[in-house]
């Protein structure tokens, strides 16, 4: 229960944090709402959001999105992760075409002059819509479509470049065979002693990684690394709770996040008291990361510029481990892991 407050109070104030920044990424003609009360964040519950998280994991969720405080003019777009914001009578997201969902509102069965009479009027609600980004996706051919699998029972292998995107999704009873606790392996000190699962077989060249940036005088700290679908879940639906028309750049639907299959971690430095912030390009870490990582296996998932095709804003703590060639070779090309493996992997399974 302690660690489930922690999980709600640390969303509290992440939300704070989006309300006091979010109109340098989404421009907006009206404020946005206040963030969450103590009191609306006592209210909440598991069974208010329809989920279950393990006991051993309440405490990490991660959103997508958390902007700096520091430049009042700074944002992210598809194109460039720093612009002045204009004033837009519309609101647009990330440049990227919107879609909102059809919502529709239920209608009378009274028709005609004779039963109009009878019928009772009832309060209109208009829903908020929510918009979705629209990204590059693979067309999947009829022939191509017939011999795969739903991604909700795709068979999900335990490979390096497996397939997690925007797009193609994993099983909701999806968890990795080989979790580890980075506490057994690290210091507790590295993960802010949380208690932080990942993929056994990222462990010797996550050290590897972190002794270089040690003898380098850096220290970095992690602050996510495997996350359940569940943990998704609740992130998800928290964010919808507050922020219905923006939850999809917010937070990764469940299902879809890098960190379900435990080779991902987030970096934070320092600098930024170890927290979540679109600054950490430019802290010493940051720019370490950017440029060495790679020779360590890892890559950066959602390098700026890039979110026409991942559907992920930029996020320069976000890297996942490929292994060395691979890392490599997406360096070298400049290219995604996301827009790699479209070219160069066959689709997993149907969306």
């Amino acid at each position: 229960m302690i660690k489930f407050q922690a999980l709600i109070i640390s969303l509290l104030l992440l939300s704070s944090c989006i309300n006091n920044n979010i109109d340098r990424v989404v421009p907006i003609t009206n404020p946005s709402p206040l963030p969450p009360t103590i009191a609306e964040i006592d209210s909440l519950s598991r069974e208010d959001l329809g989920t279950q998280i393990p006991s051993s994991r309440q405490s990490e969720l991660t959103p997508t999105i958390i902007q700096s405080t520091a430049d009042q003019e700074r944002t992210v777009s598809s194109r460039s992760h720093r612009q002045s914001i204009e004033p837009v009578k519309t609101p647009t997201i990330f440049s990227a075409t919107l879609s909102p969902i059809s919502l529709k509102t239920p209608t009378s069965t009274a028709t005609t002059e004779e039963n109009l009479s009878e019928f009772t009027a009832v309060p209109m609600v208009t829903p908020t819509a929510t918009y979705w980004p629209t990204v590059t996706r693979q067309i999947l051919s009829a022939d191509l479509a017939a011999n795969l699998p739903p991604c909700e029972k795709r068979q999900v292998k335990e490979d390096l470049l497996v397939i997690v995107s925007n797009q193609f999704g994993l099983p909701s009873s999806y968890v990795p065979s080989n979790l580890v606790a980075m506490t057994d392996h690290f210091p507790a000190e590295l993960t802010r002693d949380e208690t932080i699962y990942v993929s056994s077989i990222i462990i010797e060249p996550l050290r590897l990684l972190l002794d270089d940036m040690h003898v380098n005088g850096l220290q970095p700290s992690i602050l996510s690394g495997y996350r359940s679908y569940q943990e998704q879940q609740l992130a998800w639906h928290w964010w919808e709770s507050k922020y219905p028309e923006r939850v999809a750049i917010i937070s990764a639907r469940p299902g879809y996040s890098e960190h379900q299959i435990g080779t991902t971690v987030d970096f934070g430095s320092p600098a930024l008291n170890h927290l979540f912030n679109l600054d950490f390009e430019s802290t010493p870490e940051g720019i370490w990361l950017a440029d060495n990582a790679h020779r360590f296996g890892f890559t950066m998932s959602f390098p700026p510029g890039s979110y026409d095709v991942t559907g992920f804003q930029y996020e320069p703590w976000h890297f996942r481990y490929i292994g060395e060639d691979s890392a490599k070779t997406l360096k070298l090309s400049s290219m995604t892991l996301t827009e790699w493996q479209s070219i160069n992997l066959p689709p997993p399974c149907i969306p």
